[in-house]
């Protein structure tokens, strides 16, 4: 094999593993002559367009007849720009594959100009974040769901960092039970919603929570902001948020139930005493 005959050898592998490493990235690359209106894209960015590798001519004017009609004046704007202001552009935008479907890409261009500083070719990458635009839309759908439940739910939910045990979260139910806001929950700790006579106990269930021994305790005593006390069930399970371990608490105020039963106590209590100190028998 000659030298030429080798780096024809050399270039074909080349264009092989760049096409590849293209596919599995989902990037395309393109190139505009400025002068001549001669378009490239490579093999993938056909297949982010929606088309088979070269089944249609390149075409400056085809991109912008599939364009999404609200990100056509943004792209044209951004090429306007590169082209007279000597800078590079990038954005994403809406485009039409030609099956109809819509795909949401994000691109990047460069502007090589003469001696003069006239532009003559524009080059740049275009790279297929469909699913990754939507699998954030899907997180954020997700996350605005959660948000409504813990916000609306009538339990109060605490969300307290696992190691420091200061709360970085809490819902509108808990802090209409311990009268503080969230600002003012946010700069607490487990220690502050609970009498100091039952810390021990308290600090003692947080672990075992933590480590799923148990997930409820019963008729925890709650320390409001003004200083009277209520007793709640509370169930918690261990989360991982942003990366830290957390536990999060759900609080069901059980102070009516337990006065009920307390009172239920009571008059048990009296009829036993009527009974044991009858005159007559019952």
């Amino acid at each position: 094999m000659d030298d030429m005959q080798k780096k024809r050898a050399d270039y074909q592998k080349t264009e092989e593993r760049l096409s590849r490493a293209q596919a599995i990235a989902h990037v395309g690359d393109w190139e505009w002559d400025i002068a001549t209106n001669v378009v490239h894209w490579s093999d993938e960015l056909y297949r982010i367009y929606g088309f088979r590798p070269r089944e249609i001519a390149p075409d400056y004017g085809l991109v912008l007849q599939q364009m999404h009609p609200d990100s056509k004046d943004a792209f044209l704007k951004a090429i306007d720009g590169a082209l007279k202001e000597d800078r590079h552009f990038e954005l994403d935008y809406r485009f039409f594959r030609n099956d109809g479907s819509e795909a949401i890409l994000h691109t990047i261009g460069h502007v090589y100009r003469d001696t003069t500083g006239a532009p003559v070719k524009m080059v740049g990458i275009v790279q297929d974040i469909t699913e990754r635009v939507k699998g954030e839309l899907r997180i954020r759908e997700s996350e605005d769901k959660f948000r409504s439940i813990f916000e609306q739910a009538s339990d109060g939910i605490l969300i307290a960092d696992a190691e420091t045990m200061k709360f970085v979260d809490a819902n509108k139910a808990i802090c209409a039970m311990l009268g503080y806001t969230r600002d003012e929950i946010t700069g607490l700790s487990v220690d502050d919603i609970h009498p100091k006579k039952d810390l021990p106990a308290i600090r003692d269930i947080f672990q075992q929570q933590l480590s799923g021994k148990i997930s409820l305790s019963p008729e925890a005593p709650m320390l409001r902001k003004d200083g009277s006390v209520f007793y709640a069930d509370i169930n918690a399970d261990q989360v991982t948020l942003d990366g830290k371990q957390c536990l999060v608490g759900f609080f069901r105020d059980i102070t009516e139930r337990k006065q009920i039963e307390e009172e239920r106590q009571e008059n048990l209590l009296f009829i036993e005493t009527l009974l044991e100190n009858a005159p007559v028998g019952i």
